[in-house]
């Protein structure tokens, strides 16, 4: 399952289990899955980008790129691309 399709999972949810103090499913599950951030992992990659002097235009190519892998590749799957790499 990819990040975002887990998401979006958590998220179809959210009417089924709204609690009384109004807090929402796919807001909680965030919260607990807060060990996966995209926001820090591109920040990784920006920073290592960065460091090789890659210019802006460069890092955000970079990073539309990596969106796509976000999108397309489970966890598992990724882990075996750097393992093979």
């Amino acid at each position: 399952m990819t990040i975002k399709k887990f998401m979006e999972s958590n998220k179809a949810l959210d009417n089924n289990f709204t609690n009384p103090d109004g807090e929402i499913f796919s807001e909680t599950m965030a919260e607990c899955t807060s060990v996966w951030s995209n926001a820090a992992a591109k920040g990784y990659v920006i920073r290592a980008a960065q460091h090789l002097k890659m210019n802006r235009e460069q890092i955000k190519t970079l990073l539309i790129r990596m969106e796509w892998a976000f999108n397309d590749l489970t966890i598992e799957e990724a882990e075996k691309v750097y393992n093979d790499f």
